[in-house]
């Protein structure tokens, strides 16, 4: 096992972010554990999670095969900026992040003609972008496939180079 992630498992467990139990998920499933990357609630260890973020992603992907990190809403948002953060105080390594809004814009710069700033907020994304998405978890995926759905809408011939969680429940 790769030194980042036993400290990243040393880190939840040390954060409360790890707990164990019986637990009863959004999915309806129980669950003798739950993650819960909200208790990363100041510089100090959401800068610590970014890092980790941030090796997984360079530990398993190519740093030119993406351009976007893609972080869904609500848990997403945050890890999206943490590991961006990460990635350029880190790894010297400069990329753009976005993330969906629950409800959408209708004021501002948005407008019925601009989806993308009715419904995104952050980078840019064009026709071809390479995008990485970025959870806290995943069990089902279905709202991994939402956030597909909502990103095909946005631009034509998206590239999806990945998924980084940190727990597949599965």
């Amino acid at each position: 096992m790769r030194a980042y992630k036993r400290q990243f498992i040393d880190f939840l467990l040390e954060t409360g972010g790890l707990k164990m139990g019986k637990f009863k998920l959004k999915s309806g499933r129980i669950s003798p554990y739950f993650i819960n990357t909200g208790v990363f609630d100041n510089g100090e260890s959401i800068g610590k999670l970014g890092y980790f973020y941030a090796a997984k992603i360079l530990d398993r992907f190519e740093k030119d095969k993406f351009e976007i990190l893609f972080g869904p809403s609500y848990k997403g948002i945050p890890l999206a900026v943490a590991t961006v953060i990460a990635l350029n105080s880190e790894f010297n390594l400069t990329k753009g992040y976005c993330f969906d809004r629950k409800e959408r814009k209708n004021h501002g710069e948005a407008s019925e003609q601009d989806f993308q700033k009715s419904w995104i907020v952050g980078h840019t994304i064009n026709a071809g972008s390479r995008i990485l998405l970025i959870d806290d978890v995943m069990t089902t995926g279905r709202s991994k496939y939402d956030s597909l759905a909502l990103l095909n809408r946005v631009a034509a011939d998206l590239q999806y180079v990945g998924l980084v969680i940190a727990v597949d429940r599965e």
